[in-house]
């Protein structure tokens, strides 16, 4: 599967775990419900985003924005991943479900590096009071 928030190759978060992460997570499942292989999974990812979001660095300086909204940039590609699954899902022709995933998993990592951009952006504003 495409890498939908990479690592320089170290520990890449791929768009079918984006796609487990968000039918284990966010589809508003507790955590009571979940079963003991979606729990393992959820903390791999969280792991995973942990050890890839120390690496980023801010576009206009220091100051860790990026980092600062790691999960938020999660939760914002594992959503659309998830969504994009399920209209393949729905709308693919059988033995086309691969190549679609794969082709859409290209644009998610460059969504998700624009959400990226975007979330520092909003974090530097926040900071600097700017109204």
């Amino acid at each position: 599967m495409p890498i939908a928030i990479p690592d320089g190759g170290q520990v890449p978060i791929t768009s079918s775990e984006l796609t487990a992460y968000d039918s284990a997570l966010l589809r508003g499942r507790g955590a009571g419900d979940r079963s003991a292989q979606e729990e393992a999974l959820v903390s791999a990812v969280d792991d995973k985003l942990a050890v890839i979001s120390s690496g980023w660095t801010d576009s206009g300086g220091p100051g860790g924005f990026q980092a600062a909204v790691a999960s938020e940039v999660l939760e914002r590609a594992a959503s659309l991943q998830g969504n994009i699954a399920a209209s393949v899902r729905q709308w693919a022709r059988p033995g086309r479900e691969r190549a679609l995933m794969e082709m859409f998993g290209s644009l998610l990592e460059e969504l998700t590096e624009r959400d990226r951009l975007l979330l520092e952006l909003r974090e530097r504003v926040n900071a600097a009071n700017i109204d």
